[in-house]
């Protein structure tokens, strides 16, 4: 069965994994320049004592459990803060200074699990902290070396620069495989942006029908 995906990041989720491309100060001062405004609006309001690696505080204030009507609201502005700076790091045609926040059940469900795997580097190797910036993929590259794989990435991703769909392909290629279809896109960072989405389904429909063991019967 072929691998689809936007590769967006090492360390990937199945080639679906999120980060602010780990630095120093946990990625967030290549993300405050390039999207100064919604950096501005969402992390350096909401998150602000935890702004030296924000991975790592919204995860501090995503275990607490809050203990009053204060806490509950500064867990749900941070949430809606997670999603919306996202959000504005992740379309190529997007407002920054736009003012408008997520559905906050949505945004808690929602950052929850994005700051969840970043904090323990997509539970590819192991869980906890110590695993974040592990590089499980291309480190065993070798492993995918049968298996047809599609790899779709915007040429404007912020969030995730088009070299580390690069280092893949040419990992993949090292390893000896042959059935790799590579398509860089003007998009940025979503799987959602209009050129993006409509690679992805054409790959999707040009794939060959599942069998009924594909589908779990037998």
């Amino acid at each position: 069965m072929p691998i689809l995906g936007e590769v967006v990041d090492d360390p990937p989720l199945q080639f679906e994994w999120h980060d602010f491309e780990q630095e120093d100060d946990g990625g967030q001062h290549r993300q405050s320049q390039l999207v100064p405004a919604a950096f501005g609006q969402h992390v350096a309001k909401d998150i602000a004592p935890d702004r030296g690696d924000v991975v790592k505080g919204l995860a501090k204030i995503f275990a607490e459990q809050p203990q009053n009507e204060a806490e509950r609201e500064r867990v749900l502005k941070a949430a809606s803060a997670c999603v919306a700076w996202e959000s504005s790091a992740s379309r190529l045609k997007r407002d920054e200074s736009s003012q408008s926040q997520p559905n906050q059940k949505y945004a808690l469900m929602a950052g929850r699990i994005l700051i969840h795997y970043m904090i323990n580097g997509g539970f590819l190797r192991a869980g906890g902290e110590a695993n974040r910036d592990n590089n499980y993929i291309l480190d065993h590259v070798d492993r995918l070396k049968e298996i047809p794989v599609h790899i779709v990435h915007g040429r404007y991703d912020r969030v995730c620069h088009l070299y580390q769909a690069e280092a893949l392909v040419r990992a993949l290629r090292a390893v000896g495989n042959n059935d790799v279809n590579y398509f860089i896109t003007m998009a940025g960072h979503s799987n959602l942006e209009p050129e993006t989405d409509s690679k992805l389904c054409a790959i999707m429909s040009d794939l060959p029908a599942m069998s009924p063991f594909d589908r779990g019967g037998t």
